[in-house]
């Protein structure tokens, strides 16, 4: 996936790349942020923020086929860096900010929210700083990055542990 570009591409173990999709061509200029696999390849955007700021509910997640055939499978997110299935193949979404007009983040901006099949977003954590990435461990638990990017974090950065209730 290339960000500036909105290319999706496949990487052959000899290093030949051929372009499954160009999501610029069919979404605009969205920069792709964050990718993870189920199935299908899914990948959520930032947006072009930097000269509007961040407008809030401009971000979408993707579902991407194999063969490149794309749907959009989620809306109304903002400034997504990260996502992430649990065992359960609930989908994750960190979003850096939510605050209309900021460059990127300010603290206390961040937050993740779980997709519902239905579309709707459950909040799961919010008053993130510059968080930067999610996953999930090997015990089940969601983690992300807070403090991750930030002029001012001053090596302030940590690994937050999150238990997901079921």
């Amino acid at each position: 996936m290339n960000p500036n570009l909105g290319d999706f591409v496949r990487v052959s173990l000899n290093g030949d790349i051929e372009r499954i999709v160009d999501l610029s061509a069919q979404y605009g200029h969205n920069v792709p942020t964050a990718l993870t696999y189920q199935g299908d390849f899914y990948v959520a955007n930032l947006t072009a923020f930097f000269a509007t700021g961040v407008q809030p509910g401009s971000s979408n997640l993707f579902k991407i086929s194999p063969s490149g055939r794309t749907k959009v499978v989620g809306s109304g997110l903002s400034t997504v860096l990260g996502i992430a299935f649990d065992a359960r193949h609930r989908l994750y979404v960190l979003q850096a900010s939510t605050t209309t007009g900021s460059f990127l983040a300010d603290p206390g901006e961040g937050s993740i929210v779980r997709m519902e099949p239905s579309g709707a977003m459950t909040p799961i954590l919010s008053g993130l700083d510059y968080p930067a990435s999610i996953t999930f461990g090997p015990d089940g638990d969601l983690y992300v990055t807070n403090n991750g990017f930030s002029l001012v974090s001053n090596g302030n950065g940590m690994i937050l542990r999150i238990r997901i209730a079921d």
